[in-house]
């Protein structure tokens, strides 16, 4: 929940299977067009490290030049068949302060779809080569990693579904009109009117130009396209993200609502109402149709730096109107699973202490809008949000629930064709990067390469990093716990103290410091990182989109410090908050889950390799490789 959208109004070495590699700053060439411009600046030989023990390209152990060498009736590394069709969906979180991640991601865009494209070349070592464009021949003792990819459709979509279309909710279609994009692909939405994509608001890569009608044959073009689509998506988005709930709406959810209203309860009641989702938003199902095909790699990849705000339709009702929250019975503040613990809107259970003395205090909440997404149960009594186990499903089951509750095919698997392992989730979110870097490159100076899933999980990460909700256990790196209050405590991997209110300049490395929140009304940071250029607030025509507006309030926001210590209206600094409900569900899809930092290690150079989010796309080739070799 970003606070000013209501205070206000308010990402070395190659991957074949066993291989991981560190990405070139790449960028199309001019003068290119089709298959010739699928080429990145750089043509020179990298570096990269082959893991003994894993498999390359379907052969295990560590490379064998008796095996591995060409012409002489062994088997050639890269011996390739036609590469499959991939599907990449961005959910892209478009609330405030979203503005510098969504510039960071333009910049990593050439380097991920060149990777697809115009794949390295790759020798028993493991020593890499770029060929100048996709029909290049690989230098000799060299062949591709995998085929060039002919066939992708990329389509980006964002956090806003709005809440209930009730009066007075927040981020009503009749109130903020781009706070409920309805899970429609970006290239849709009359806000990106300009940017040219394929019928459906996506895009599509097709240099051979077989599709009817045909896509986009030049890098350059489509390079162009997808920075205009992250350009108009901006950040006046609604501050309540359903970052899970969008790609699901989009992909999954059979019958997608067009809104969710008051409607009639089940059951006949006599003029009672509850939230209900309303209408079958066909535009959705169409899109969905048009996009996705039965037979493709599917990729999704998350951009956002809060938590996730997937909310039930009560959660939506209850907590997206005008009206104040809902206090939670006394029970729920020592134990949120205690049949005790309920909303004191709602006569107590039987066996629970009636009158209950919270709830005889008080039935409502002080209104806190940016923590309406924040420890619910406990707060509020009801969890307002979706279980994350539906977006685990979602991704790794055959059957999902229709509105009635029945279980009824799951479109990511209709027809039999897709499985499973040809799913994956990318989440580049407030995860601090020293928790999820490899230990030979957390060091200053070293281009950043992150851990794979099971890395994480055979090191025991994702107790570091997301904890245990199911028995309320917080992760063991303090900086990943959220709370209004300050913390205590220090990083686990780093060894870096947290640091109070009061401290210095970037005292704690990787958040700055606590922060002091005088009205308990916003959570700390995570993770913070300099900005490429700093953002005068007291100038900015939006206080919505600076941080910084009121350095004098007494929070001492760490984006807002000078080096002298002190607290300007000069915002130095961007901001994430612990995002646990999507590392729960990464951590669900296993193998095929990847955790990165939206916070990057370098933002300095945008040259390097490490620059931004390109260390994410070395784990995301590795990953999906393996399907784009047949």
């Amino acid at each position: 929940m970003e606070r000013g959208s209501f205070h206000d109004r308010r990402r070395r070495s190659v991957a074949g299977l066993a291989v991981s590699l560190g990405v070139l700053s790449c960028s199309p060439k001019s003068g290119h067009s089709g298959p010739a411009a699928a080429r990145l600046d750089a043509g020179h030989p990298v570096p990269v490290r082959i893991d003994s023990g894993t498999l390359i390209h379907g052969i295990k152990g560590p490379p064998d030049a008796a095996l591995l060498r060409p012409g002489e009736g062994g088997i050639r590394l890269g011996d390739l068949n036609a590469a499959k069709k991939l599907d990449m969906v961005f959910m892209v979180d478009d609330s405030t302060s979203m503005a510098d991640k969504q510039q960071v991601l333009k910049a990593a865009i050439p380097d991920l779809l060149n990777r697809f494209v115009n794949p390295v070349c790759l020798d028993k070592y493991g020593m890499t080569s770029q060929p100048a464009t996709a029909d290049a021949a690989c230098p000799p003792t060299m062949n591709r990693q995998f085929s060039p990819v002919r066939d992708i459709h990329i389509g980006l979509v964002t956090s806003s579904l709005g809440t209930a279309d009730t009066p007075g909710a927040v981020c009503s279609p009749t109130l903020a009109p781009s706070g409920n994009d309805g899970a429609h692909f970006a290239g849709t939405l009359a806000r990106a009117a300009s940017v040219p994509t394929y019928p459906g608001g996506f895009l599509v890569w097709d240099p051979d130009q077989k599709a009817v009608p045909p896509g986009q044959s030049d890098v350059q073009s489509l390079v162009a396209s997808f920075r205009g689509l992250v350009d108009a998506i901006g950040q006046a988005g609604c501050g309540y993200e359903n970052q899970l709930e969008a790609w699901y709406r989009l992909l999954v959810d059979p019958e997608p609502r067009v809104a969710t209203r008051l409607l009639p309860c089940s059951g006949g009641d006599s003029g009672v109402k509850c939230a209900r989702p309303d209408g079958i938003d066909q535009a959705v199902l169409d899109q969905r149709k048009a996009f996705l095909r039965p037979d493709s790699l599917l990729v999704i990849v998350m951009l956002t730096d809060e938590n996730d705000c997937s909310m039930t339709d009560d959660g939506a009702l209850l907590l997206g109107g005008s009206a104040l929250p809902p206090q939670g019975a006394a029970a729920c503040a020592t134990n949120p699973d205690d049949p005790c613990c309920y909303p004191c809107i709602l006569p107590a259970p039987a066996g629970c202490p009636n009158p209950d003395p919270v709830c005889a205090q008080s039935k409502m909440l002080k209104s806190a809008a940016n923590l309406n997404c924040f420890d619910g149960k406990r707060r509020f009594g009801f969890d307002p949000l979706r279980p994350v186990e539906r977006y685990i499903d979602a991704l790794t089951k055959t059957t999902v629930p229709s509105r009635s509750g029945a279980q009824i095919p799951n479109p990511l698997f209709a027809g039999g064709l897709r499985t499973p392992s040809q799913i994956f989730l990318v989440a580049i979110a407030g995860v601090p990067w020293q928790d999820v870097a490899t230990d030979a490159t957390r060091p200053a100076g070293v281009n950043l390469q992150l851990k794979s899933s099971k890395e994480l999980r055979d090191g025991a990460l994702w107790d570091v990093i997301a904890g245990d909700p199911a028995t309320h256990t917080p992760p063991k790196d303090p900086l990943m716990t959220e709370s209004v209050a300050a913390r205590t405590g220090a990083n686990p991997i780093t060894g870096d103290a947290l640091a109070s209110p009061t401290a210095g300049l970037l005292a704690n490395p990787i958040n700055g410091h606590e922060r002091l929140i005088q009205f308990d009304d916003d959570l700390q940071y995570s993770c913070i990182f300099q900005l490429p250029a700093t953002r005068d607030c007291a100038a900015s025509k939006s206080t919505t989109s600076c941080d910084c507006t009121s350095p004098t309030d007494g929070e001492m926001n760490p984006v807002c410090q000078a080096a002298d210590g002190t607290y300007t209206t000069t915002q130095r600094y961007a901001k994430a908050l612990p995002p646990l409900r999507i590392l729960q569900v990464v951590k669900g899809v296993g193998d095929a889950g990847i955790v990165a930092s939206i916070c990057p290690k370098n933002i300095v150079d945008d040259t390097s390799e490490g620059y931004g989010y390109r260390p994410v796309i070395g784990t995301l080739v590795q990953n999906v490789a393996p399907g784009l070799i047949r």
